[in-house]
């Protein structure tokens, strides 16, 4: 080997041992040096451990102060899932607590599996156990591994499941939820609310956790409390909900639907083609109004839950499923803001309105309704093609004639024909229904506040040309898209297309009984500070919610008194479609009668009263699926809310009728 390639050999493992020694040194400084922030930080964080507890959530009152949601305290057993149990310690486990709780080891089981429980938080296995239970787990500890006794403060519902859609329930916050609400200290494991009045206000209830910054040593021992932050209660949320009305309300509408499906739907001489037997009446709604600030005096929506369900670790799997499937008709579904219906005669208010003005009618005009009108070739009839003879806009009110509104409907398409369609002008306010029904608050949700609150839907052109967007032939796609005296002539009976929500509903005729003036249903009046002390205190208001304006709508005087005159013969004038549900009835009340018709189902039974109709007090909505004419099922429950609200609290049952052969909505 020669000289020079010793030389060249020796440079480069000269080269290469440098190198090892830079890459050495470089990793040395960044570890002491250039690492020294992140390893400070995470040395810190492996001695510093911050603990929350939940603070008390504030409790929920009914407008005069009465608790709907309270809290309690309840012996619960837990079991913690990252405790290191062996897997047949665990199954051993399983069994004993299955026998000491009297349950089936699959349950306790499935329990502890759940995965919408986070993994590191205990599950708790049973709720309200028994002292004597609670005892013998504490003393055997050594058989129950993982296992501990705790105290849990839950939701208490007093009321049972009254009102159980507008107080909603609370569970465990999740991951989507967690990812929004991080920044305001949410962590895994923490209770939010999920529904109603528990979700409207989670920031008011929920409170300020305890929060405690503790250090600890390198085998977890607490060495010092570097802070220690007080929980802070949350308030308490006064509701304008009166208690003893939601109880008749709900008694009502259970009352009402009971009541239909003890009747056949369809008249006797028609018995050779029934389409259905029985009234189905699976589900309804009835919401109770002040005019005069929007305030929700009740909600109900049927069927309900028990919202005590899901409290303690949350609703178990196979709850849950039930409440979603569709045999149970989903009761979780707050039928009065998110159940949209097609509202029949109800709607007829709106007609009236956008009639009067664009004066194409004056209420003492009078049509010759002779059963049916024939339009554009089609022909229209009243149901039964019951004939009404002369009447004008109160009589037709009254007697629910459908041809009268059925012209109001053609001469409106008319209108907008001339003015719009040939003219090229704007669609101004009373060119057409639809204007007229969106200045009362159709069509866009009412910000009640609720979760899940639908907008409905007020047909129009623009609606056609959407739904028929995707049409590949494109004649068809061009004459379906057509807004045509059908569609007018059919919207002015409350049918076709348009879908509307109760809350929509019975603020549309709130805003008429009182003049107007429209406001946001509200659905609180306060928040207060909680009761820390003598229960029999007054309470401290933190906040008022005061009523919301939204806005006016101009009603004429005469044009509103020639309107509530009819709807006060609907129930008081011998003749009214309602007048049987309120025979013998002493107070003085107004309202209108709904029957929808909707493919493939029985028809939507509606009905809206106001009380009394010289000074509005409350409007009153009932609404039951599948349950025939308005004035058979929905005016009858109606009428018992409404003498609760005169005094009565302890009104006779409601009394259903069967249908008669000829509508009477």
């Amino acid at each position: 080997m020669s000289e020079g390639n010793s030389r060249v050999r020796l440079s480069i493992v000269g080269v290469i041992v440098m190198a090892l020694f830079s890459a050495l040194f470089a990793r040395l400084w960044f570890l002491q040096v250039g690492a020294s922030p992140t390893a400070e930080a995470t040395a810190t964080s492996n001695r510093i451990r911050v603990i929350q507890e939940p603070a008390i959530r504030g409790r929920i009152l009914d407008a005069k102060g009465r608790v709907l949601v309270g809290n309690r305290v309840a012996d619960a057993i837990t079991f913690d899932r990252s405790a290191r149990v062996k897997a047949e310690d665990r199954k051993a486990v399983v069994g004993r607590l299955a026998e000491l709780l009297g349950v089936s080891p699959k349950l306790i089981q499935k329990t502890i599996d759940d995965p919408r429980i986070a993994a590191f938080a205990p599950v708790p296995v049973a709720v309200d156990v028994p002292l004597d239970k609670v005892a013998f787990i504490r003393e055997h500890k050594e058989d129950f591994p993982g296992v501990d006794a705790d105290r849990l403060t839950i939701r208490e519902y007093p009321n049972g499941r009254l009102a159980s859609h507008v107080l909603g329930y609370t569970g465990e916050v999740n991951a989507d939820e967690l990812r929004v609400l991080r920044g305001e200290g949410y962590r895994q494991g923490d209770t939010i609310g999920k529904a109603g009045v528990e979700q409207m206000f989670e920031s008011e209830l929920r409170g300020r956790p305890r929060v405690q910054k503790l250090e600890v040593d390198s085998r977890g021992r607490v060495v010092s409390v570097l802070e220690d932050l007080a929980a802070v209660p949350g308030k308490d949320v006064q509701l304008t909900i009166d208690i003893d009305i939601q109880r008749i309300a709900e008694e009502s509408l259970a009352q009402g639907m009971e009541g239909a499906r003890d009747i056949r739907d369809i008249p006797e001489e028609d018995e050779e083609n029934p389409q259905f037997e029985t009234f189905r009446a699976g589900g309804g709604s009835v919401i109770v109004l002040n005019p005069n600030d929007g305030s929700v005096v009740a909600m109900a929506s049927a069927p309900d839950f028990d919202p005590a369900a899901f409290t303690s670790g949350g609703v178990p799997a196979e709850t849950l499923e039930e409440f979603e499937s569709k045999d149970s008709n989903f009761p979780l579904l707050n039928r009065a803001v998110q159940g949209t219906y097609a509202p029949g005669s109800t709607f007829k208010l709106m007609t009236s309105l956008a009639g009067l003005d664009t004066k194409l009618i004056t209420p003492d005009e009078t049509v010759n309704d002779t059963g049916c009108l024939t339009v554009a070739e089609l022909e229209f009839c009243n149901a039964g093609k019951k004939e009404h003879g002369t009447v004008d806009l109160p009589n037709a009110l009254t007697v629910s004639s459908d041809v009268y509104f059925y012209e109001i409907g053609r001469d409106l398409w008319e209108l907008y024909r001339d003015e719009v369609i040939e003219a090229g002008g704007p669609a101004k306010r009373g060119y057409s229904i639809q204007e007229t029904a969106a200045e009362f608050g159709f069509g866009t949700a009412t910000g009640v506040g609720l979760g899940g609150e639908a907008s409905g839907r007020i047909p129009d052109q623009d609606f056609k040309e959407d739904f028929n967007r995707t049409n590949p032939d494109l004649e068809e796609r061009r004459v379906s898209s057509l807004w045509l005296p059908g569609d007018s002539v059919i919207l002015a009976v409350g049918q076709g297309d348009l879908l509307v929500t109760p809350i929509q509903l019975a603020n549309a005729y709130a805003t008429f009984a009182n003049g107007g003036n429209r406001y946001t249903p509200r659905l609180a009046s306060a928040l207060l500070e909680p009761r820390t002390g003598d229960e029999t205190a007054p309470a401290e208001i933190v906040q008022e919610l005061a009523p919301q304006p939204v806005g006016e709508v101009d009603i004429k005087p005469e044009i509103r008194d020639a309107i509530m005159l009819g709807l006060a013969g609907v129930v008081g004038s011998g003749l009214g479609t309602a007048n049987d549900a309120f025979e013998g009835f002493s107070g003085a009340a107004a309202g209108k009668t709904g029957t929808a018709e909707v493919v493939g189902k029985q028809d939507t039974s509606l009905f809206v009263g106001i009380n009394p109709p010289e000074d509005p007090q409350y409007v009153t909505l009932a609404i039951v699926e599948e349950g025939g004419f308005g004035s058979a099922v929905a005016a009858p429950i109606v009428r018992r809310i409404i003498e609760a609200l005169g005094g009565n609290l302890n009104p006779e049952p409601v009394r259903v009728r069967p249908p008669q052969a000829e509508s009477e909505d």
